[in-house]
């Protein structure tokens, strides 16, 4: 954040602050603390923040910095080769246009649309997950230093994360096997209830609160590519991978693979040299290494 220029900006929006995690039981007798200075050392913190607060915040700060931002376009399609710039085709107010690139950088989320128009994506076959999440306001939260931590509960065939926002909004989402949801016969609301109603602890630290949402659902999101760069582009962030979020790992990891996608592009350029994709092998050690 410091070195991007938005340690100031990140701290004035006052997320909260997270010290590490709390692994519980489904009836909450048995619970286990994991803090980050333990194994991380002194100081050591994150922030639980909302993507869409977060992701605005870095968008903006981008175009202060001289990026060319385009909202409300879509990219349909991307064409290119090791000796022609890559071409993506847009739809942009109803028209379509087609934009050149010497270099795409792919931070197209869960999306991963150049890993799937190359066949890059690979599912964990041991992953094939669904999690149905929504928000809370005024449910039960911790107090003191462990008033920001994440809790995972392990529950009844499945694991719930309680993750502590900023104005008293507690995001709560059940984690199971895809295959266990399509058993039970429910849409992703029913099943989510039907979990939360097994769990003796998450029931408790909701019992006074208000639902704000109705539920999200992302399935299948544990995944890899097979390599992240090719003739023209490179993957970053989600569009690379995805892991469980039992420790939150994906927002860092789209910090991190952003920042060096990037600075490995530009110091390219800045030297002149033919931009392959060869130039990114130590980008994906990096990755590979973090992941």
């Amino acid at each position: 954040f410091d070195r991007l220029g938005l340690d100031a900006l990140i701290k004035e929006q006052k997320f909260t602050v997270k010290y590490g995690a709390q692994f519980v039981s489904n009836d909450g007798s048995i619970e286990r603390a994991f803090d980050f200075q333990t194994g991380l050392g002194p100081g050591v913190f994150s922030y639980e923040v909302e993507r869409e607060t977060f992701d605005d915040l870095l968008l903006r700060h981008a175009a202060r910095q001289g990026a060319e931002v385009r909202e409300g376009v879509t990219v349909l399609n991307v064409e290119g080769g090791r000796d022609y710039p890559m071409r993506l085709q847009v739809r942009e107010d109803g028209r379509e246009a087609v934009v050149e690139a010497r270099w795409v950088i792919d931070a197209s989320g869960q999306g991963s649309l150049l890993a799937k128009l190359h066949n890059l994506r690979v599912n964990h076959p041991s992953h094939q997950k669904i999690a149905v999440f929504t928000r809370y306001k005024g449910a039960i939260r911790r107090s003191g230093r462990m008033a920001g931590n994440i809790d995972v509960v392990l529950g009844a065939g499945c694991w719930f994360w309680l993750i502590p926002l900023r104005d008293d909004v507690l995001s709560v989402g059940c984690v199971a096997n895809v295959a266990d949801w399509k058993a039970t016969g429910l849409d992703a609301e029913g099943f989510y209830a039907q979990c939360v109603a097994k769990s003796p602890y998450v029931l408790a630290r909701l019992a006074p609160a208000v639902r704000l949402d109705s539920t999200w659902t992302a399935s299948n999101y544990s995944y890899s590519s097979t390599r992240l760069s090719g003739h023209g582009f490179t993957l970053a962030g989600d569009a690379a991978e995805f892991l469980d979020p039992v420790f939150s790992t994906g927002v860092l990891i789209a910090m991190r693979s952003g920042e060096l996608s990037a600075l490995t592009l530009a110091r390219a350029i800045r030297k002149g040299k033919p931009l392959r994709a060869e130039m990114f092998a130590g980008y994906e050690r990096s990755f590979r290494k973090w992941t």
